[in-house]
C-alpha cells in the first residue's frame, strides 16, 4: 500500500460528509494515477448521527474502525499501529484536502531521500470565526526560525510522511485538565528537535474550518490555558534555550499568523 488516509473523527455529524468527500476526490484522483491507496476512519468516543453518516459515505471504499479513548493523540497512534500505507495522510473530520494533496505529496517524498513530514503551502481558515488564510513555513525558507517554535505552532497535524516517522515519534496524549495540551505543535517540537525536516507542498492547501459547533479540542485547550510540552528546557539546543530562557518576542515570519489559537490547531 502506498497511502493509508486517516480520518479521526469524533462527534462531528453532518459536517463530516464534506471532510469525507474531499477525501475519496484526492484518493480517486491518486487512484487514476495508479498509485494504492486506502482509507481508515477513525472514529472515537463517537455518536449515532456521525458513525450514520461515516457508514453511509465510505460504503465499500474504505474502513470505519471504532474506539473509545476520548483523546484525540491516542486515536492518531491506534490508526498508525494499525495502518499498513508506507506514507500516512492525515486530516480531521471536518476540515478538508485540496485535489491534488496525495498526488503531490507523494511525488515529493519520492524526490526526497531524507526523513522529512510534508505539510500544504497554505491553510485556508473558514467557518463563523473570521477567515482568513495561514502561509506554512518550510524548514529550509529563509523565513524559518527554529527559536520560534517555541513560541508558536509553526504546522498543524494534517500531516504527510512515512508511517516509521509516526511509528518512532507516537503522539504524547494530551493532558488538558493538568495544562498540557497542543498534541500537534509538541510532535512538531520532538521530531524537530530529532533532526526531522518539515517541508511544504508547492502549491497545496487544506481548508481548516473554524467555529466549530459545540467546543472543539483547540478551544478546549485554550479555555485552560494549557501548554505544549517541548521538552525539557536546558536539553534544548543553544538558540532555542536562550530565546525561551529571556522570553524574547520572535520576529515574525512572513504570511505567519501571530494569533496562537489559531495557529496551534
Amino acid at each position: 500500500m502506498d497511502i493509508s488516509c486517516i480520518v479521526n473523527a469524533h462527534r462531528e455529524r453532518h459536517v463530516v460528509h464534506p471532510t469525507l468527500r474531499s477525501v475519496l476526490r484526492s484518493v480517486a484522483l491518486a487512484r487514476e494515477c495508479g498509485l494504492r491507496v486506502d482509507v481508515h476512519v477513525v472514529l472515537d468516543d463517537s455518536d449515532d448521527e456521525t458513525r450514520e453518516v461515516v457508514a453511509r459515505l465510505i460504503g465499500n471504499d474504505g474502513y470505519v474502525h471504532h474506539v473509545n479513548y476520548g483523546d484525540l493523540s491516542a486515536s492518531r497512534n491506534w490508526a498508525v499501529q494499525h495502518c499498513t500505507g508506507e506514507y500516512l495522510a492525515f486530516i480531521d473530520g471536518d476540515d478538508l484536502w485540496c485535489h491534488q494533496w496525495l498526488v503531490d505529496s507523494l511525488m515529493a517524498a519520492r524526490r526526497e531521500s531524507r526523513r522529512i513530514v510534508f505539510h500544504p503551502e497554505y491553510n485556508v481558515y473558514f467557518g463563523s470565526a473570521a477567515p482568513h488564510v495561514f502561509h506554512h513555513v518550510d524548514m529550509e525558507d529563509a523565513d524559518y526560525q527554529p527559536e520560534f517554535l517555541l513560541r508558536m505552532n509553526y504546522w498543524t497535524a494534517l500531516s504527510f510522511a512515512r508511517r516509521d516517522i509516526y511509528l518512532e515519534f507516537p503522539y504524547r496524549p494530551n493532558r488538558i485538565d493538568d495544562g498540557f495540551g497542543y498534541e500537534d505543535w509538541t510532535w512538531n517540537h520532538e521530531t524537530v528537535t530529532a533532526g526531522i525536516i518539515h517541508k511544504t507542498v508547492t502549491g497545496t492547501s487544506h481548508f481548516i474550518r473554524k467555529g466549530k459547533a459545540g467546543t472543539s479540542l483547540l478551544d478546549q485547550t485554550n479555555q485552560m490555558r494549557a501548554i505544549p510540552r517541548v521538552l525539557d528546557l536546558y536539553a534544548l539546543p543553544a538558540p532555542c534555550r536562550k530565546a525561551a530562557e529571556t522570553r524574547a518576542p520572535a520576529k515574525e515570519s512572513t504570511g505567519t499568523s501571530t494569533s496562537l489559537e489559531l495557529q496551534a490547531a
